[in-house]
């Protein structure tokens, strides 16, 4: 009973982290495009609670793959790799999902 739970409280911190200003997002649950504000600190790093995010959402992936849940570090470095080449799309975890970084212009 607690793993269901746990698994539901990282599915609902996901969609809670959620862009609540873009429409590709949608309020009734995930989509093929979900987007997250300020992956990217104004100092060119990572945001490590957004990183927490998308681990998390690699997690439950991985859940639901069988596979093993990814690293906490990796995913963190996936995002700062990205970071480098703005627009550019990522595999991740086998193509189980595609990551892209913008930089957000008059982000403070």
């Amino acid at each position: 009973m607690m793993r269901g739970t746990f698994l539901a409280e990282r599915v609902d911190g996901i969609f809670r982290a959620l862009s609540r200003e873009h429409v590709t997002n949608r309020p009734e649950g995930f989509y093929k495009r979900m987007i997250l504000n300020y992956v990217v600190t104004s100092y060119e790093t990572v945001n490590h609670d957004q990183a927490g995010h998308i681990n998390d959402l690699r997690s439950v992936i991985a859940k639901f793959m069988g596979r093993d849940e990814p690293n906490w570090q990796a995913s963190s470095r996936l995002i700062d790799i990205a970071r480098r080449t703005p627009g550019k799309r990522f595999m991740v975890d086998g193509g189980a999902l595609y990551l892209k970084v913008f930089k957000r212009h008059g982000a403070s």
